[in-house]
């Protein structure tokens, strides 16, 4: 099965290479995954014909491992602003756990996710990490690896029963206006859940127009980067919010009645971080479209 009608993948960075002597390189060096819907087995190859590609530079064939893993356990343990640790690695698996790859060779692994069918895994931005690991010969050393980074959001939905998982969480995760009149204000919320145990003091601010981020991480397909995050005004930029508790972020967008936006999408992303643990993240998303005419008579 795929992953719901509106799924779609991205490739996030070309080829990681551990070393030429170790001679391995896998490909892409990340994907990003979206609009997962909870319940399904996501075949990310049948949506996007896309899996890791593992490439053998020795002379001498070699077998690879294969496997899934909270970000914090591996690699270089940080990772992109606004997403967390998938609670469960395993819900990532692998088509086959070993590959052999021939001298000068390449294998590919299709890879699946399943997210459980709980209405609290909605609205999720997670990352799991993918293991490519040389599988280690008698007498030749600690075998090398690679690990590729898999951004996954599932579906947003702004009426789930309850709160959704995550020590910070959103309902929804992302706000969309569609066929928004150019000049006109549109209105939109967020519920923010505190799920963390201590009241947190939060600050909202624009993620990609901060000099250190790199937008392509985080922009979807056939979006382009809001011009100036002002045409999104918050109704508060800092908000504190109890133990389990939530709070309503409104949101006012007003695209500027210039022809050049006209028939243009954009996103916009809210970083939402406390004084203390991980951030999360809230997608805009915006669809402009040509002021109506009146008709004269």
């Amino acid at each position: 099965m795929a992953c719901g009608l509106a799924a779609g993948v991205m490739l996030l960075a070309g080829i990681v290479e551990i070393s030429q002597s170790a001679g391995l390189a896998v490909s892409p060096g990340g994907l990003l995954v979206r609009e997962v819907r909870p319940g399904e087995v996501c075949n990310i190859y049948e949506v996007s014909k896309t899996g890791l590609t593992i490439y053998n530079r020795d002379d001498k064939p070699h077998t690879y491992l294969l496997s899934t893993h909270r970000p914090s356990t591996v690699g270089s343990k940080r990772w992109e602003k606004g997403y967390l640790e998938i609670p469960d690695p395993t819900w990532c698996w692998f088509e086959r756990r070993e590959l052999t790859v021939e001298p000068s060779g390449t294998g590919f692994a299709k890879i699946y996710l399943k997210v459980p069918d709980e209405e609290k895994y909605y609205n999720q931005h997670w990352l799991v990490t993918l293991g490519v690991m040389g599988k280690p010969k008698a007498g030749l050393g600690v075998a090398l690896g690679v690990y590729v980074r898999l951004q996954i959001e599932t579906q947003t939905k702004a009426d789930i029963e309850g709160k959704p998982d995550g020590i910070i969480a959103f309902k929804p995760s992302t706000v969309r206006f569609d066929n928004v009149p150019s000049g006109r204000a549109q209105e939109g919320r967020v519920v923010i859940c505190n799920n963390d145990n201590e009241t947190r003091s939060y600050t909202i601010t624009s993620l990609l127009h901060k000099k250190e981020t790199r937008t392509r991480t985080y922009l979807t397909h056939s979006y382009q980067l809001i011009p100036d995050p002002e045409w999104i005004a918050l109704d508060k930029n800092r908000l504190r919010i109890r133990p389990g508790g939530t709070r309503v972020l409104s949101l006012t967008l007003k695209v500027p009645d210039e022809p050049k936006y006209h028939g243009k999408k954009f996103e916009e992303i809210l970083l939402v971080e406390p004084d203390k643990g991980p951030p999360g993240f809230i997608r805009i998303q915006i669809e402009a479209r040509k002021p109506d005419v009146q008709q004269e008579g």
